[in-house]
């Protein structure tokens, strides 16, 4: 396979350098940007709280009707207070942004990565560590991932977030 000519590989160390890497996913994607983290808090931890994050991801939306926006979390309970404006963007893009949750084997997965499309990646290695891997424009680097996400998504359900959550 053939690296793209703009390709990038990096070990990031920190935490702000991870935020950045994420930023340049959103930027990169044209038609599918898919996340998974561990739950609310985290994505809030990994800026999805940000007001400049969530316009990021209303611009990509907006970009294109055809544009996807795949969120899977192992629990959702609480993404109301944590993420509250990224909640409104589900609202907003019902039929262009999916929250689901992980059930069965993904549940095992404490790996959080957002894929931009199926040529680059921001891969959180470990929760518990801050080491992150960021790969740019390299569709068969980021072949293994992007399997590893689709795997996830097969092993998660559907949940419907904002108004309707708690009742």
């Amino acid at each position: 396979g053939e690296k793209m000519a703009d390709s990038v590989y990096q070990i990031i160390e920190s935490k702000t350098e991870g935020l950045l890497a994420i930023d340049q996913m959103i930027a990169s994607a044209a038609h599918r940007l898919s996340i998974f983290d561990e739950d609310p808090v985290h994505l809030r931890e990994h800026g999805f709280g940000a007001p400049s994050r969530v316009a990021a991801l209303r611009q990509y939306l907006l970009g294109n009707r055809q544009r996807q926006l795949v969120l899977v979390l192992h629990e959702v309970r609480a993404i109301e207070s944590e993420v509250p404006r990224l909640v409104a963007l589900v609202g907003h893009f019902s039929s262009q942004f999916a929250v689901r949750r992980t059930v069965g084997r993904a549940r095992e997965a404490h790996d959080p990565m957002v894929l931009a499309d199926r040529h680059s990646i921001w891969h959180h290695l470990h929760i518990g560590h801050p080491r992150s891997v960021l790969s740019m424009n390299d569709p068969e680097d980021c072949q293994p991932r992007a399997e590893r996400f689709e795997d996830i998504l097969e092993s998660s359900e559907a949940v419907s977030v904002g108004s309707t959550a708690g009742l």
